[in-house]
């Protein structure tokens, strides 16, 4: 259960950027091809994940990693998690 927790805590970060950033990019998309697509979300929303945490968590806020750590979070696993929750968002967003 605390992993589970841990896991929420450090994506809740990513979780509001990815959101705002996704929908902005498909809007400026559907600028030019006149229509709001799910499908382009979706593709955003997977290509955009590792690379905002890569942005947040690598760059930003370095020394977050020991928090998670204590957790019993390595890093590994919060990139995997970001890997495969980004996925599983975006394919959801994408089969819609």
């Amino acid at each position: 259960m605390r992993i589970i927790k841990g896991l929420l805590l450090f994506y809740k970060r990513l979780l509001i950027p990815l959101v705002i950033i996704s929908v902005t990019l498909n809007l400026m998309g559907m600028a030019i091809t006149g229509k709001f697509s799910l499908h382009g979300l979706g593709i955003t929303y997977i290509f955009l994940s590792p690379l905002l945490q890569y942005f947040i968590y690598e760059i930003i806020y370095p020394e977050e990693y020991y928090f998670y750590y204590n957790l019993g979070l390595s890093k590994t696993i919060l990139w995997f998690s970001t890997l495969l929750i980004g996925y599983v968002i975006g394919l959801t967003m994408i089969l819609l």
